[in-house]
């Protein structure tokens, strides 16, 4: 995902529709969560499947996933802020349409090209469904 974060984006995105299953999701008993590729607070949808994904919830989704969001939001909406340019890249290990992304990398620059953001986060999701696959023999 690329995108351009602006001021009028800010808190426009929505809640991850509860219809809605990303690839491999199980639910929240199995501390997963829908995760936004482009997060509701920098004005994702969460009405669609292309901005959905499937995250462990705690830590990965929040807090430590939100808090780079935060950083972000925060940079987009202070006085010398304004525009940050944001990718969201996730890594798969197979092409199976069921699977997860086993990582997830958060690029982000503020308008003169400074980082904000630059981080790659293990999808702990992943390794369990990795490991329900092994035991159904399906690896």
């Amino acid at each position: 995902m690329n995108a351009t974060i602006t001021r009028d984006m800010l808190d426009e995105g929505t809640h991850a529709s509860q219809s809605l299953r990303p690839p491999g999701f199980m639910g929240g008993d199995e501390n997963q969560a829908r995760g936004h590729l482009l997060a509701r607070m920098l004005g994702g949808s969460g009405d669609t499947l292309d901005n959905l994904f499937t995250i462990t919830q705690n830590p990965t989704n929040s807090p430590v996933m939100r808090d780079f969001e935060q950083a972000i939001y925060d940079e987009v909406n202070s006085p010398t802020g304004g525009v940050v340019t944001y990718n969201v890249y996730l890594e798969y290990t197979d092409d199976r349409k069921d699977s997860m992304p086993k990582y997830i990398q958060l690029e982000a620059l503020d308008k003169k090209g400074n980082i904000i953001v630059d981080e790659y986060l293990t999808n702990p999701a992943h390794e369990q469904q990795q490991q329900q696959r092994r035991r159904r023999g399906v690896l």
